[in-house]
């Protein structure tokens, strides 16, 4: 724990280790005789409380975000420097340092580490939310056979659709994450669920089976082949998408490895019942059904 003032905040400290994706662009960022100078802690202060930010600006250093989906993160992010450290180091390091942790290198997005962070926050606060898991069907073998720079272009392609749709189709509060590969995440209302995941689904379809992505050889056949382990031909369908629905109104979201683990579940579910399609949790914690049932009309005979 970090006193600021007459508050305690939480901290934890910086590890490189964390960063998954981020961690092989340190060099480019020229970050790693920092890091390992520093030793520094990242900070995490709700925004919502005025008076610790206050109180906090006059302890820490406090990098801006770009503009954009991360600004709409609502936790602060700040570096607490150690004792004797050069408390004027420049800005610019140190909100690349952030950038790295806080946003996906490769599209952009907020990463996996602020997803966790924005959900726990709706969890602890008890507002009802609604998680979109998305993955790229027949993904792998589409990089086996056009490589991997093609393949990137299809993941770039998704986070801008990703974007674009919790734009025309989300609210203020909604955030859009790159979890890392193919994968992508939407943290919205309950309520706008399959609206989001359908006008997904219709955009990377799109966009995904074009020339623009396939050989016209791959267009007509509808699918490519790949050499499988045993060396047989094996036929993929063109790349799909499969979008994996977890709503706190119909289960009790304890925990975000809970909302992973039910996430994950349902997108096997849909991956198995075909391409372009979404998957909505329909089960009900029996609490929340004894809630429902008490809430319903009685029916008359």
């Amino acid at each position: 724990m970090l006193s600021v003032g007459k508050r305690r905040v939480r901290v934890a400290r910086f590890n490189m280790g964390l960063l998954s994706e981020a961690d092989r662009d340190l060099d480019t960022l020229g970050l790693q005789e920092a890091l390992r100078r520093w030793q520094p802690q990242i900070v995490t202060i709700d925004e919502s409380d005025a008076e610790s930010l206050r109180t906090a600006a006059e302890h820490l250093m406090v990098a801006a975000m770009p503009r954009g989906r991360a600004a709409k993160f609502r936790t602060s992010i700040c570096l607490a420097l150690p004792p004797g450290a050069e408390s004027k180091e420049p800005a610019r390091v140190i909100a690349a340092m952030l950038q790295a942790l806080l946003l996906s290198p490769k599209t952009g997005l907020l990463g996996s580490w602020a997803l966790e962070a924005d959900v726990k926050h709706r969890i602890s606060a008890g507002k009802p939310f609604g998680y979109l898991y998305s993955d790229i069907d027949n993904f792998k073998a589409y990089n086996d056979v056009y490589g991997v720079k093609r393949g990137d272009d299809v993941i770039m392609m998704l986070a801008q659709e990703v974007e674009r749709v919790l734009e025309e189709k989300g609210g203020p509060d909604d955030i859009c994450a790159h979890i890392g590969g193919d994968d992508f995440a939407i943290v919205t209302t309950p309520d706008r669920m399959k609206s989001i995941a359908e006008a997904l689904i219709n955009r990377f379809k799109g966009r995904a089976q074009t020339s623009t992505f396939y050989e016209p050889e791959h267009l007509q056949g509808e699918g490519i082949e790949v050499e499988n382990r045993r060396g047989e031909k094996e036929k993929f369908h063109l790349m799909t998408i499969t979008v994996a629905g977890v709503s706190s109104k119909r289960r009790k979201l304890s925990s975000y490895q809970r909302v992973c683990d039910i996430g994950a579940e349902l997108k096997e579910l849909g991956k198995r019942l075909g391409g372009n399609v979404y998957v909505e949790e329909r089960r009900r914690d029996q609490q929340q059904e004894q809630q429902q049932n008490q809430r319903a009309p009685a029916r008359t005979p």
